[in-house]
């Protein structure tokens, strides 16, 4: 059976740091997932921001306390960090839909009318949302991260998560409409 990651991060917070690479292992890939989408693409950026959690991470371990799914703690650190790269870069571009789809050889024509999958419809909107907008619906449509864990990240009730998840929803839906998709529940 495998260790829980507070099992791991116990071990580590008591001196057996060689163990932070099972962390790694465990969340790069996601992690770098999220990343990737909250710098809109940006491989690069997407590479410093996951670095960059992971060294935060590794360097701030013995500051995390089991009350909150290390999962969570995890994904506020690489949150706040892309956050504080956008700033720093300057970068919170607002693009147009149709930009967007063009730089990523989707035109709107080719597009299939109709969709009936919820994720492919938040990934083929998702560039197209603010910030907080992007990072919640990433996590819980695309990281399968519950409202509860949510929660715990942004340090707001499991109702307002759930709220602002359901005016994004809606917010997609009306960009759909909008463009000629129907998307069917």
């Amino acid at each position: 059976m495998n260790p829980t990651d507070e099992e791991i991060v116990s071990k580590i917070q008591h001196g057996e740091v060689n163990l932070f690479s099972t962390i790694t292992n465990r969340y790069f890939d996601k992690i770098f997932f999220y990343t990737q989408k909250m710098h809109f693409g940006n491989k690069e950026e997407a590479e410093d921001s996951t670095a960059e959690t992971f060294y935060k991470a590794y360097r701030f371990i013995n500051s995390y306390s089991s009350s909150i799914p290390f999962r969570a703690w995890l994904y506020r650190i690489a949150k706040n960090t892309v956050i504080d790269a956008l700033r720093k870069n300057k970068r919170q571009p607002k693009i147009s839909l149709e930009s967007y789809l063009e730089t990523h050889n989707e035109p709107m024509h080719d597009l299939k009318k109709d969709v009936y999958d919820e994720k492919m419809l938040v990934n083929l909107f998702l560039d197209y949302l603010d910030e907080e907008e992007r990072s919640l619906l990433t996590m819980y449509y695309l990281e399968d991260i519950s409202i509860k864990e949510l929660s715990d990240l942004y340090k707001m009730k499991e109702n307002t998560i759930s709220v602002k998840i359901k005016r994004i929803k809606e917010k997609i839906k009306k960009l759909a409409e909008e463009k000629g998709i129907k998307y069917y529940e």
